[in-house]
């Protein structure tokens, strides 16, 4: 029998797709209607999609962006909640893996614990292990910091929480940048923390960048500009994303402005718009790249190519005082390893 398909924008589900959806909630003794069959079933492709081409866990508000931009569902409070309900559920019977979404909202913390265990190892252990340490290091362990005598401090300021845990991959592992969440408006202390960083950049000769994402509403353009008068006179404030040519350029679906807001009629004058958007409607990738563009634009590829020079040549260095070390310790570690070590010194 040929496959059927069940197309919904430039998502392609198979009805084998919907029927093994169908039999998972069945063997949770519970029954659904096609149309919910449908909507779980994107929601299992997408988030499937992202975790194996990109690793990226997305939130449940970016999950939601990606059905209505692929015209799975309509974009409305109502269809918002029924999502969401649906999604819940579909979570707690385990027909959604947990271990696919992103929640910046949490933390745990682990008790700290000990540097050594002294319960679980004798003094001549505890010698050995410090010795490995020193004498197994491989060049991947030392380098000079990315931003080592660049021109620039460059800090990435993201409006939300929940969006941290894909871009701080980049930010850190890949651009070795800050990643700073501003979860709003910012408190006075958070500002007075920011611009000891900016002055510190100063004084090493840096000029120092601030390069916001946020919301594209009457808060999200308000809090940029707030920071842009506060920490202005020490570091140049750029707003990135979202950007109203954003949201014509990648067709996203807007959300109504909030007409409680105090800044509501401003932002209505300025864009002639009932209408906001928020940064999570931005597709991941499109949001990655943004991010990497903004930061790349701000780093001298030509003095990073010769602080890599200088790092090989401190290596070779290395290499060759770490040899000598370990001839020097094959005698120490054989006297730890004898049954009884004098210890008449």
């Amino acid at each position: 029998m040929g496959t059927s398909w069940v197309k919904l924008a430039d998502l392609e589900i198979t009805n084998e797709e919907i029927e093994e959806v169908r039999r998972l909630y069945k063997k949770a003794g519970v029954e659904k209607q096609p149309h919910t069959l449908k909507l779980i079933t994107a929601v299992k492709k997408i988030l499937e999609e992202y975790d194996r081409q990109y690793h990226i866990k997305l939130t449940v508000r970016q999950l939601y962006y990606q059905l209505v931009t692929r015209g799975v569902i309509e974009n409305s409070p109502k269809a918002y909640k029924n999502f969401d309900d649906h999604l819940s559920q579909a979570r707690a019977l385990g027909i959604i893996d947990w271990r696919y979404f992103e929640d910046r909202g949490r933390t745990f913390e682990r008790p700290r614990k000990p540097l050594v265990d002294i319960t679980k190892i004798t003094p001549q252990e505890e010698i050995k292990s410090k010795l490995e340490y020193v004498t197994s290091f491989r060049e991947h362990h030392y380098g000079i910091p990315k931003w080592y005598r660049q021109p620039n401090y460059v800090e990435v300021w993201v409006e939300k929480d929940a969006l941290a845990g894909f871009l701080s991959k980049v930010t850190g592992e890949e651009l070795g940048v800050p990643l700073v969440v501003s979860r709003g408006y910012t408190s006075v202390t958070f500002k007075f923390e920011a611009r000891e960083r900016f002055e510190r950049a100063r004084a090493e000769g840096k000029t120092p960048y601030l390069l916001y994402f946020g919301d594209l509403d009457p808060s999200g353009e308000n809090i940029c500009e707030v920071l842009e008068k506060e920490l202005g006179d020490i570091a140049i404030v750029k707003r990135v994303a979202l950007l109203p040519h954003h949201v014509y350029e990648y067709d996203l679906p807007p959300c109504p402005v909030k007409r409680t807001d105090s800044r509501a009629k401003r932002y209505i004058r300025k864009h002639r718009t009932f209408d906001a958007w928020e940064l999570d409607a931005l597709p991941p990738l499109v949001l990655i790249e943004l991010v990497r563009e903004s930061v790349q634009k701000l780093f001298n590829t030509r003095i990073y190519e010769q602080n890599l020079r200088y790092q090989r040549y401190w290596l070779a260095e290395y290499s060759k005082l770490l040899e000598t070390i370990r001839k020097h310790t094959t005698s120490l570690e054989g006297y730890l390893d004898s049954d009884n070590p004098d210890e008449s010194g």
